[in-house]
């Protein structure tokens, strides 16, 4: 119990040192993004014009570093690996670290989303990314749970999280993947 109040303490610190980097005004990274490489999906709730939460941007970056992390390190490398073919030694065992590591990142990104939509620059640059990325993942799990990962479902999911990197960084909250050394038990 200690220790996992000890990490989650850890990781606030540096979302907030994280978050305090850089410039926090929207507008220093340009409201007009009509010619962005990237474009905007419209989401589902309108993107506030001021912050509407304390830290949004900070607690984007972490959220969106651990999804990444875990992502890279239990679907994407495995998969690249070619341990979630047929006949492939541990096949079992990588294939139930993906489903478990699925719904992990699922939950990152729902926390993700939140954030974004709390911080206008990023509510209008990746909301739309970060909606189809989590249906990619979840979907990913769900096949995971059933024995099978679908490799063009984890091709499509590492593109959504490529162009999700892009529009944050656009936006001013660029992350970076964060080591997940092991996944979270159902203690």
């Amino acid at each position: 119990m200690v220790r996992k109040l000890a990490v989650s303490g850890c990781i606030t610190l540096l979302a907030l040192v994280a978050g305090c980097t850089g410039s926090s005004s929207p507008a220093s990274h340009g409201s007009d993004k009509g010619a962005s490489a990237i474009t905007a999906v419209s989401s589902a709730s309108p993107c506030p014009a001021t912050g509407t939460r304390k830290f949004a941007r900070a607690l984007y970056v972490t959220d969106a570093g651990l999804a990444a992390g875990a992502f890279t390190k239990w679907i994407y490398t495995p998969y690249a690996r070619g341990a979630f073919s047929a006949g492939a030694p541990g096949r079992p065992g990588s294939i139930g670290k993906a489903a478990v590591a699925g719904g992990f990142v699922a939950s990152r990104l729902q926390e993700v989303k939140a954030d974004a939509q709390s911080y206008p620059a990023l509510c209008r640059l990746t909301i739309g990314v970060i909606d189809k990325l989590t249906s990619t993942v979840r979907a990913i799990a769900a096949k995971a749970k059933a024995g099978s990962v679908s490799p063009s479902e984890v091709t499509s999911a590492a593109a959504f999280l490529s162009r999700l990197h892009s529009a944050s960084a656009e936006a001013g909250a660029a992350f970076s993947a964060q080591s997940v050394s092991s996944l979270p038990s159902s203690d």
